[in-house]
């Protein structure tokens, strides 16, 4: 880990079986504070968004370890981590605001699997996060529909899960994976 750069890591879990292709979401309260370099602070809003966090180099190993303990921690729903592979992922890096870092890398793992991740045995969801939910690929919320409860998928996340796909679709173990969830949401399967 480069010490100028902070961490976070995240997973885009996806539910690819017999029906379209669905992604969870955790619905981020508003109100929890970031502290900028500047000295303000950054007040998140009321989003849906990919669940993710810091890396914490006191649980974490490494960067797959944050992305799966973020999942527990934020949706209170755990999978088996080897489904996360290193290569179907993305990394986006840009100028920090953050004290203490010069650059900040949100690295995103990409999982596509039949089943729904299974409750987090004694894992409580962190206080920030208002719930998880499911929502169709060709459905993600818009802050307008009942089933996206007056929030929308943040940019800055939408924006990232296309960047993941696109890595994704480059690399041979990700093509498949990616023609086929394209596949499914165009109704060619």
């Amino acid at each position: 880990m480069d010490p100028i750069v902070s961490y976070s890591a995240g997973v885009a879990y996806i539910k690819f079986g017999k029906n379209e292709p669905q992604l969870l979401l955790v619905l981020q309260k508003p109100g929890e504070k970031n502290a900028q370099k500047t000295g303000g602070v950054f007040v998140e809003e009321k989003v849906w968004k990919m669940p993710m966090g810091h890396f914490n180099p006191q649980k974490d190993s490494d960067l797959v370890a944050t992305a799966h303990r973020e999942f527990e921690e934020e949706a209170g729903l755990t999978f088996d981590k080897e489904l996360i592979d290193p290569e179907l992922s993305v990394s986006i890096r840009i100028p920090s605001e953050r004290p203490g870092a010069q650059f900040h890398e949100d690295k995103f793992f990409l999982v596509v699997a039949q089943d729904e991740p299974k409750s987090a045995p004694g894992k409580e969801r962190d206080e920030a996060i208002e719930k998880a939910k499911f929502f169709p690929l060709n459905g993600l919320p818009n802050g307008k529909t009942k089933s996206s409860e007056g929030a929308s998928l943040s940019w800055g996340h939408r924006k990232k899960l296309t960047k993941l796909l696109a890595a994704c679709e480059e690399n041979p173990k990700g093509k498949e994976i990616v023609d086929s969830i394209l596949k499914s949401l165009m109704g060619k399967q």
